[in-house]
């Protein structure tokens, strides 16, 4: 559960350092729409796809009659390994926009 947590940290990180608005008089114009309504459709995305990661394979091992401890661990490392993909990259990403955060 913290793996995905993470990943869709990282994602909404990025979304919030691309779409980040500071020229701002009224609290109503701090937020951009379409940034924020990108971000939450992402994140769901990004957790339908991770925890099927991390449920379908021992649910399918189940299924099929196989061993389920053998779907667990494959269902860990596949969605740990896309977990920690989406934690990191996203970030990396946005990496160079954060030191301009503010600028006109």
């Amino acid at each position: 559960m913290a793996l995905c947590i993470a990943g869709a940290a990282g994602v909404n990180l990025a979304f919030g350092v691309a779409g980040v608005n500071l020229e701002w008089n009224d609290p109503r114009q701090m937020r951009r729409g379409t940034t924020g309504c990108l971000a939450t459709l992402a994140s769901a995305g990004y957790m339908i796809v991770v925890l099927a990661l991390f449920f379908g394979p021992p649910i399918g091992f189940a299924l099929l009659g196989q061993s389920e401890t053998v779907g667990q661990f494959i269902g860990l490392t596949v969605g740990g390994a896309v977990s920690l993909v989406c934690a990191v990259v996203p970030v990396w990403l946005v990496r160079d926009r954060v030191a301009r955060i503010g600028e006109v």
